[in-house]
């Protein structure tokens, strides 16, 4: 059975916990992705990578939740605009220095408010 880092093993005497140290451990024992520090299910008790990392190497377009990939030198990197106003953000790439455009695709959905009363869905009316 393997073993699963606990949060509770990184707290520091004044209640706070070590972050740092607790998302390190998670990297090393293969729970979060050694690269973007996406959550991986299961624990194997060494590093790894998620999918998307994974597929940085190969050679057509990457779509990743957090990084964007320089078409030079390959690097994965964090963008530098976190809310990019346009359908694309420019990138510079911290080791060669590479200028790129990255498309941005935003996701989202709708939270509903909660209902009063229990009960099964009301039926659709085209009177929004």
């Amino acid at each position: 059975m393997p073993h699963y880092v606990r949060m509770q093993d990184h707290k520091l005497p004044d209640g706070t916990f070590d972050l740092d140290g607790y998302l390190a451990a998670l990297r090393a024992n293969g729970e979060a992705c050694q690269l973007c520090d996406a959550f991986l299910a299961d624990a194997v008790g060494e590093p790894r990578t998620c999918g998307q990392c994974a597929a940085a190497g190969d050679p057509g377009p990457l779509r990743h939740d957090k990084m964007v990939r320089c078409p030079a030198c390959g690097r994965l990197f964090p963008p530098e605009c976190d809310f990019p106003v346009d359908d694309r953000t420019w990138e510079r790439c911290p080791a060669c220095g590479g200028e790129f455009g990255a498309e941005v695709h935003v996701r989202y959905s709708y939270v509903s408010p909660a209902r009063p009363e229990a009960g099964g869905p009301q039926e659709r009316t085209d009177d929004h």
